[in-house]
């Protein structure tokens, strides 16, 4: 069975991203301000949806449905609607300033080079893996945590061809994870290398080896648990307090996946309990390697095969990619901050306010009736949030100076599988030396002329009210003791060069699916003056005359404005953009084998890998083929792939 590529099925990728700078710039807030003329006053701006829009009333969950399961929104308004059933009501639209202003933000961020303020670095970056991790025994010796190399037995829970051992699978029941066992070693299991277990006891027998149980994961063919028998102390590989929490949001990842099924519930206890933490105990775990800048770094985990936590966080790699982390003090503040503010971490110098101020945009152009704003009720597609373990998407591919790739990449290391020994596991993989990690830029979703609606739902779906396209809204952005220059970014930024382009904006949610594309025109300027006559201070609002055809405040020339400017053009928005297509044609009795995540297996299964590759991919060898093409990129597409018989 091969994956192959279907040439006449192209798509393209609902998102792309904005590329960074070599290098985000900051200086003191007092820089960007000491004199030079400052100005106050606001900007009158309109906003008209091209496409459907939907931002939700979050104050009832189940505006359409009476069963709790499946979530269901009226569209935003000002209205306290819980326990209320929409079918037959209305509320005039709003679209909050929070909307607005977020979005503005990011666009500012991306044309100014400016720092990604928003990333999220409480989140734990990991990514399964197909290498088999080695087994090992952790515990805390003299306030220090110890690795030991383990040997891992089989002991047997079900019925099996090869091992005629006991069934021990009611004895295990009365054990809990890391519990001390004595064994009797029995047969070697096929040509494993692993031995099985005819006979264990709680008390030590003469001619019994002394081991640790550890219960692995659940799935329907399985049927042996495992011993680990203690071995030696390694030496050149630090644990720290990081790689036990590691360890432990690994779990919680575990935890999340797989909600109904408790499988970790005893190697959790162990992990949590005091007598692991004052070493007491000893935890089996799973281990793998990597090495950076000669030291050994290491992955814990409970399962021999399955995710590994990665040390880098995002704001390690931004730090390292040209600084681009976010902004923590006055004195270091990229264009952004400087304009739109940030908050840190406490103190008077970790936070500044902003000097913009966004209002609620406001039906402009009033309809006979309120129902008239609306589509009809709809329920949108199960919408496949951006998987930032999909390194072929998030991060750069890498190269050595000879301009060779590797064949796999993450946010820790990268790596090429070795061809020459394929018996040995400590030698399945060399290394890529030469890698530091580097993502792709700043998200930003394609438009789309089309929004896609489904009419079945299930707990994944969203039943919605979402605004029709052509409603047009007004609202306002107060800018205080700003600079012209700052003006001049802020003016492009909202309209995106023009009142009367197709560049725009995307706004809410169901961005991959065609919705949320907004125009906003700039109708007016205004500048406040202050006057001062003798003991009297007053002021007037007078028009601020800004050239919007002629106003270019940014360098047209720049890769991020260029690619700002494609991505946001509506008029030629991509007429294919889909989730990535792929197909399992081996499963003819499971129609939803047609998904997205089939086209990512594909992508590291088809025979021929990339042009360096010097092995065939398979599933336990994936070698990443495509990456998600540039948004400057003449071909933009993506073919789908699809697996059939041979």
């Amino acid at each position: 069975m091969t994956w192959k590529e279907d040439m006449n099925i192209k798509f393209v990728n609902p998102y792309n991203f904005i590329s960074l700078g070599n290098e985000c710039k900051r200086k003191s807030f007092d820089n960007y301000i000491n004199n030079k003329e400052l100005l106050t006053g606001y900007i009158e701006c309109e906003l008209e949806n091209l496409t459907p829009i939907f931002i939700p009333n979050t104050t009832n969950e189940n505006a359409f449905t009476d069963n709790e399961k499946y979530k269901s929104y009226d569209f935003f308004s000002y209205d306290y609607i819980r326990e209320q059933k929409r079918t037959s009501e209305y509320s005039e639209p709003v679209i909050p300033a929070s909307e607005i202003r977020g979005v503005i933000r990011s666009a500012y961020e991306a044309l100014t080079d400016s720092c990604m303020s928003t990333i999220d670095d409480g989140n734990i970056l990991s990514k399964r893996t197909t290498i088999p991790a080695k087994p090992g025994l952790l515990k805390k010796e003299n306030g220090e945590w110890k690795l030991y190399e383990a040997e891992r037995l089989m002991i047997k829970v079900k019925d099996c061809s090869i091992d005629n051992a006991q069934n021990f699978k009611d004895i295990l029941s009365k054990y809990n994870e890391g519990d001390k066992i004595y064994f009797k070693r029995g047969i070697e299991y096929k040509n494993y290398r692993i031995y099985t277990i005819s006979d264990i006891s709680n008390i030590n027998v003469s001619g019994y080896e002394e081991g640790y149980i550890h219960f692995g994961e659940d799935f329907i063919k399985k049927h042996h648990e495992s011993i680990f028998k203690l071995g030696k102390m390694i030496k050149d590989i630090e644990i720290t307090i990081d790689d036990i929490n590691r360890l432990a949001g690994l779990i919680d990842i575990y935890t999340e996946l797989n909600k109904n099924n408790r499988k970790y519930e005893k190697f959790n206890d162990l992990l949590t309990s005091k007598d692991f933490k004052n070493g007491k105990r000893v935890l089996p775990v799973y281990y793998s390697t990597y090495k950076k800048d000669d030291k050994n770094y290491v992955y814990l985990s409970p399962a021999c095969i399955g995710r590994e936590i990665f040390s880098n966080r995002l704001s390690d790699i931004l730090k390292n990619q040209g600084g681009y982390q976010p902004c923590s003090s006055r004195e270091n503040l990229c264009e952004a901050c400087a304009l739109f503010g940030f908050t840190g971490d406490g103190g008077e110098n970790n936070a500044l306010a902003s000097r913009l101020r966004f209002t609620d945009a406001k039906i402009k152009k009033r309809k006979n009736r309120n129902e008239d704003y609306y589509d009809k009720i709809c329920i949108l597609p199960e919408l496949a949030s951006p998987k930032i373990s999909a390194t072929e998407f998030y991060l750069e591919r890498p190269y050595d100076d000879r301009g060779k790739t590797c064949d796999m990449w993450n946010y820790d290391y990268a790596f090429n599988w070795n061809y020459k020994d394929k018996n040995e596991q400590d030698e399945q993989i060399e290394q890529f030396d030469e890698y530091i990690p580097k993502i792709r830029g700043r998200k930003f979703y394609w438009h789309s002329k089309k929004a896609k609606f489904v009419y079945g739902q299930n707990e994944r779906n969203c039943k919605i009210r979402p605004l029709k396209k052509n409603n047009v809204f007004s609202f306002r952005v107060y800018f205080d003791a700003i600079t012209e220059d700052e003006l001049n970014k802020l003016v492009w930024t909202l309209n995106i060069g023009d009142n009367n382009n197709t560049n725009c904006h995307k706004i809410g949610r169901g961005k991959p699916i065609g919705f949320g594309t907004v125009k906003i025109r700039i109708n007016k300027i205004i500048k406040r003056d202050i006057s001062f006559d003798s003991d009297t201070i007053s002021y007037k609002l007078n028009d601020y005359k800004i050239d919007l055809k002629q106003n270019r405040p940014f360098d047209y020339n720049k890769k991020n404005v260029q690619e700002f400017l494609k991505i946001t053009d509506f008029e030629k928005a991509p007429r294919i953009i889909n989730y990535p297509i792929g197909e399992d044609k081996t499963k003819p009795d499971k129609p939803n084998s047609v998904a997205s995540h089939q086209w990512f297996i594909g992508n590291k299964q088809i025979s021929y890998g990339h042009k360096d590759a010097k092995i065939k991919a398979s599933g336990t060898k994936p070698i990443i083929y495509k990456t998600l093409p540039y948004i400057l990129d003449k071909d933009i597409t993506l073919n789908k792939l699809y697996k059939e018989r041979n």
